[in-house]
């Protein structure tokens, strides 16, 4: 097996957080839908209140980072590179004895490793945002500038942290 860095394990860390973060997202919308102070109406085009943008918010990421989990807990059944020599080698002599050729199916497992990984990422990250515009909502009513400061700023930071991140990449 070739040594190189598996950056695979840090699927089950984003898949941890992703779960805690969609069970929280669910929380508050069942704390959300009992009260009654979410009625203010917001000076937008559209009629409507921040109840119902908030539980918008909050159900989306909650669905969001649900389906994040599913693509990160997905791309671990195409991940070699994690199980040991002994099962490694073991895989390859099926593969070969299969007729496929090793370094082709390899690559596409890794491709597909890759590309779920990517999907569950970018969809934990679009979950995040949506969870922090749906708190932003719930504190809206109480005030307008903490909501804007708390979740401005939050939200201002969960972006850079990901442009650097994909900038690295």
């Amino acid at each position: 097996m070739e040594d190189r860095p598996n950056w695979r394990a840090l699927a089950g860390s984003v898949q941890t957080l992703s779960t805690i973060l969609a069970g929280f997202s669910f929380t508050l919308l069942v704390l959300a839908l009992g009260r009654d102070v979410l009625t203010l109406p917001l000076n937008i085009p559209f009629q409507t209140d921040t109840k119902v943008v908030a539980l918008f918010g909050l159900a989306l990421a909650g669905v969001l980072l649900v389906i994040s989990t599913e693509c990160l807990l997905h791309s671990q059944s195409y991940d070699v590179w994690s199980l040991s020599s002994e099962r490694f080698a073991a895989l390859k002599m099926q593969v070969d004895d299969q007729g496929w050729k090793w370094s082709n199916w390899l690559a596409d497992y890794d491709a597909q490793t890759s590309r779920w990984y990517r999907s569950g990422v970018y969809l934990y990250y679009v979950g995040v945002l949506l969870f922090l515009a749906g708190g932003a909502f719930l504190i809206y009513p109480y005030s307008m500038l903490t909501s804007l400061g708390i979740f401005g700023s939050g939200f201002a930071l969960e972006l850079g942290w990901i442009f650097f991140l994909v900038r690295e990449r």
